[in-house]
């Protein structure tokens, strides 16, 4: 009896099964594949105010302003979106679990890419007005801090994606 118990609560120490869904290739190579393209445009919003490339750089006249980004760009997000969005998570949820707090997840992948991408691109335009304001730095960084909370709520809310920004 008391060797049945200690198994049992072994077996509730074991961590998770590793998750193999977003270890497959064809997820990793759609994840890349979007990185080297949704990124790119991403990078180019950043760096219409906080920053400028040496090496490599391209430059696009747009109507709102000039997109700047570089060559090297979206090879590295490829690198970036598929160990970010495939290898990573599921090495941290392999160690903390998967508890979820948002629902997102029930909508399709392009949905919620899109919803990532377009909340990156606020986040990113609001650090650019903080940049701009005559705001405490403190301030600036709990209302950046405050929007990508919100950001990972809403279309995360995992403990281990939690754990990976930290």
């Amino acid at each position: 009896m008391a060797i049945h118990s200690l198994s049992v609560q072994l077996l509730a120490l074991t961590p998770p099964p590793l998750r193999t869904d977003t270890l497959r290739p064809g997820v990793l190579l759609r994840l890349g594949g979007f990185g080297a393209t949704a990124g790119p445009l991403v990078d180019a919003v950043h760096n219409q105010a906080l920053l400028r490339y040496d090496v490599l750089p391209v430059s696009l006249p747009l109507p709102l302003g000039e997109a700047r980004t570089s060559l090297l760009i979206p090879p590295l997000l490829a690198l970036t979106y598929a160990l970010l969005g495939g290898a990573l998570p599921a090495a941290a949820e392999r160690v903390v679990g998967t508890r979820r707090l948002s629902t997102m997840a029930e909508y399709a992948p392009p949905a919620r890419a899109a919803a990532a991408v377009a909340s990156t691109v606020a986040i990113i335009k609001l650090s650019e007005i903080l940049q701009l304001s005559a705001l405490a730095p403190s301030s600036s960084l709990a209302l950046l801090a405050i929007a990508c909370t919100i950001q990972w709520a809403a279309l995360d809310g995992t403990l281990a994606s939690a754990v990976l920004v930290r």
